[in-house]
């Protein structure tokens, strides 16, 4: 016994350690264990969607399974809507708040808050679309 284990280790160690681990097939000879890189598809979501609100109840049911991207300036923007002196421009803000809330209360969804901030666009419909359009994304916008 003793024997077969100091035969086996070194033999397994050096197999190992010669193949990394990427080719580690020693168990199953005619099988690879390859790592699989999973590319989720993103969708920019725009103001106007969390302020709409149905984003929450479609991604309740499943149907989107995409990551949510949410640029920090639209965040900065739902903020701005919210903070208004306009009774009717900051119920529709408050309730793109409930909305990313209710976003965020949902378990199998993948929320990605973004901090670029692209500085060459001044509108921020530009800024969603070169921001979509570098990280390969679709937008999400009810405008």
């Amino acid at each position: 016994m003793r024997l077969a284990l100091f035969v086996i280790c070194p033999y397994l160690a050096t197999v190992i350690a010669l193949r990394g681990k990427d080719e580690f097939n020693l168990i199953i000879p005619y099988v690879r264990f390859v790592s699989h890189d999973v590319d989720v598809p993103l969708v920019v979501v725009d103001t106007s969607v969390l302020i709409d609100g149905r984003i929450a109840r479609v991604c309740e049911a499943g149907f989107l399974s995409s990551a949510l991207v949410i640029p920090r300036f639209v965040l900065n923007e739902l903020h701005a809507v919210a903070n208004s002196p306009d009774p009717h421009k900051q119920a529709r803000g408050r309730r793109g708040l409930d909305v990313l809330n209710d976003l965020r209360k949902i378990k199998n969804l993948d929320i990605r808050i973004t901090e670029s901030e692209v500085a060459t666009r001044e509108d921020v419909d530009a800024k969603l679309v070169f921001l979509a359009q570098s990280i390969r994304a679709k937008l999400l916008t009810t405008d």
